[in-house]
């Protein structure tokens, strides 16, 4: 969703826009997400309703780590495994955005599995 309203907005998005601190602002962050979704998320879905359709949309995108290790796991999943290893590569040469968290342990587990 970052990248979707990041792209759409052209600025820098935080991930603490739909942070909640304190319960007064749930229903703030609620609308908030509830917006954005309507906004950034349902055009995505509705252009994107086959994973070869959004492998062709992600591939046609600027690159960073997310991007690369999105794509990593769909073409993985559409079976594509040689394509699947090159955005591995490409996932490990970017500047680094991810301190952890589950595409980094999938293409921990999918590298472990399949080797690179």
């Amino acid at each position: 969703m970052m990248d979707l309203v990041r792209a759409a907005e052209n600025s820098e998005v935080s991930v603490f826009r739909w942070w909640v601190a304190s319960p007064e602002q749930v229903d703030e962050v609620v609308d908030r997400v509830v917006a954005d979704q309507a906004a950034y998320g349902d055009p995505f879905l509705a252009a994107n309703q086959t994973l070869p359709k959004v492998i062709q949309t992600l591939l046609g995108q600027p690159k960073s780590q997310v991007q690369y290790g999105t794509l990593a796991v769909c073409l993985a999943v559409s079976g594509d495994l040689p394509e699947a290893r090159a955005m591995l590569a490409k996932f490990g040469s970017v500047r680094q955005v991810f301190a952890g968290g589950v595409t980094e342990m999938f293409v921990h587990n999918f590298t472990e599995r399949f080797g690179n």
